[in-house]
């Protein structure tokens, strides 16, 4: 009797939608980094007098969302903010067209500089973390939070490879 191979065939990997890559990312890395949070451990808008942005709520501004009063980004709600970034910054930045994480990355620079940046992504990210010396990061507090932030990046992408 002539011994066959078996036809054991492994199962297919589910691809994740766009959309559950999408939420997936701004929920455990975005919301972590763009939120300012109560005591409570609640969402609060931000209203700080040197952000050029103006009120900021989950990482939406006024200044990179015109078409919102400051009373919508006071009173956001999550599911909002992630319609709002789904339907705007999330297609702007080509993010579900790249691969992971380079569309993660582009989503990332598309949420902190705007679109432009964003397609510029290793030199704005080359400009933000190091100074132009090459001496190390900038040392001012807007330059450790962005050191820090690509520290966290790169720590979730070992983490999810």
């Amino acid at each position: 009797m002539k011994k066959t191979k078996s036809t054991k065939t492994k199962a297919a990997t589910p691809v994740r939608s766009e959309r559950k890559r999408f939420e997936d990312f701004l929920k455990g890395f975005t919301f972590k980094w763009e939120c300012v949070f109560d005591r409570q451990g609640r969402v609060i808008a931000e209203e700080d007098p040197d952000d050029p942005g103006g009120v900021t709520k989950y990482g939406i501004d006024k200044s990179g969302h015109p078409n919102l009063s400051a009373a919508q980004i006071r009173n956001m709600t999550e599911d909002q903010a992630v319609e709002i970034y789904f339907t705007g910054e999330w297609p702007a930045s080509h993010a579900g067209q790249l691969p992971v994480p380079l569309g993660e990355i582009s989503f990332d620079m598309t949420v902190l500089d705007g679109t432009r940046d964003a397609r510029l992504a290793e030199c704005v990210w080359f400009d933000r973390y190091r100074n132009r010396r090459g001496v190390g990061p900038d040392h001012t507090p807007r330059g450790e939070g962005y050191c820090e932030r690509a520290r966290a990046f790169n720590a979730r992408g070992r983490s999810h490879a």
